[in-house]
This record gives C-alpha cells, sequence and structure tokens, in this order.
C-alpha cells in the first residue's frame, strides 16, 4: 500500500473569509471612534475647566449671594450650580432680570446633567430662554457653601443632545457586533486555511 502526498486545494475561499474578517474589525474600529466622538459631544464639557474654574462655554458667572450681569442673545441658557464637593444648594431661587424690567421664567432642565473636575462639582439647575438681546441681571441667593457660584451656559438643543445619544449607543452597538462577527471570520477563516493547507492523505490500496 502506498501513500500518495495530498494534494493541496486552493486557499480562495479562506482567504476571502480571512480578508472580510479583517475588513469588518478594522470598520468596527471606525464605528467605535464615531461613538466615542458621539458621547464626548454629549457631555457638558465646557462648563468647568480641569482646574474647576469656569469653563470655555460658560457667559457669566456670579457667586451666591451676590449680583452679576450678563450679555445675552437670544436663545436658551442653562444654569449650573457649582461649588466644591456635591452638596451645594442655594437658600432661594435665582433671579434673571431683562433689559425691559422683566423677570424671566426659570424651568427645570430637561435632562439630569452634571459635571466634576477636580474638587468642584456642577449640576444643571435651571434653564431659561432669552428673546431679546441685551444686558441681563442675575440675583443669586446666599449658598451653602458659601463659596458657590452659578454658571450660565448656552444650552444645547434637544434634538442635537438625542442624536448625539443615539450615535453614542448605536455606534457602540455596531462595533461590538461588527467586532464580534469580524473575530469570528477571522477565525475561522484561519482554522479553514490550515485545514486546506493541511489535508489528511487518503491511502491507496
Amino acid at each position: 500500500m502506498t501513500i500518495p502526498a495530498p494534494a493541496r486545494r486552493p486557499a480562495t475561499g479562506p482567504a476571502w473569509v480571512t480578508f472580510v474578517g479583517v475588513a469588518l474589525m478594522l470598520i468596527a474600529a471606525v464605528a467605535a471612534g464615531f461613538a466615542v466622538r458621539a458621547f464626548i459631544g454629549v457631555l457638558p464639557s465646557g462648563v468647568l475647566a480641569l482646574d474647576g474654574s469656569s469653563g470655555g462655554d460658560v457667559v457669566a458667572a456670579i457667586d451666591a449671594g451676590a449680583q452679576g450681569t450678563a450679555t445675552l442673545e437670544p436663545g436658551s441658557y442653562t444654569m449650573w450650580l457649582a461649588a466644591a464637593g456635591s452638596d451645594a444648594a442655594l437658600t432661594g431661587p435665582v433671579q434673571v432680570t431683562g433689559p425691559d424690567g422683566r423677570t424671566l421664567e426659570l424651568r427645570d432642565p430637561s435632562t439630569s446633567s452634571q459635571v466634576t473636575m477636580g474638587d468642584t462639582h456642577a449640576v444643571a439647575s435651571s434653564t431659561f430662554t432669552v428673546t431679546t438681546a441685551g444686558r441681563y441681571v442675575v440675583s443669586v441667593p446666599a449658598g451653602v457653601p458659601s463659596t458657590a457660584r452659578v454658571l450660565i451656559v448656552p444650552a444645547g438643543s434637544e434634538p442635537d443632545f438625542v442624536t448625539g445619544l443615539l450615535g453614542t449607543v448605536g455606534g457602540a452597538f455596531l462595533s461590538v457586533g461588527l467586532a464580534l462577527v469580524g473575530a469570528g471570520m477571522v477565525v475561522g477563516g484561519g482554522i479553514w486555511w490550515w485545514v486546506r493547507r493541511h489535508p489528511k492523505p487518503r491511502p491507496v490500496v
């Protein structure tokens, strides 16, 4: 009985499976990058600087127990209560008075938002809408701790927030799904390739 050398079969199929798997994993990495960018876009990154001071998006900062002014353009704004620690509170409501002497209506934020930088913690406390550009007077009651301050930041639109949130969740699911499928195809293609390259010899009588 002689055992001939096994005939090698072409590895086109395994090569394509492996190639597609690698491509899917690369696409998964890109989707993960978009998900991270969408997540960062949702975060209130301009409220506090790294050292806990007012961030780049803050248009006015008023200490607790003081009165300040802010030149505002038409649009929506969010008030953030910032202080060292996470238990800051004011003894009463903040009052915003427009150029015409009218007091603006303050509303609760549509979403719960907070950010911490160093020892400083900021919480979105209220929102208001400006219809007329001008100089607004902001009266802040005393706070606990006494070093608390109110930060006024232009509010992002609700559609932008929803889009960013959906982009984060969708991108995360897409990247994980593609990565799992791609990894499975790479492993399967590698096994298939090895089997093609090392076929069992067929005995001949």
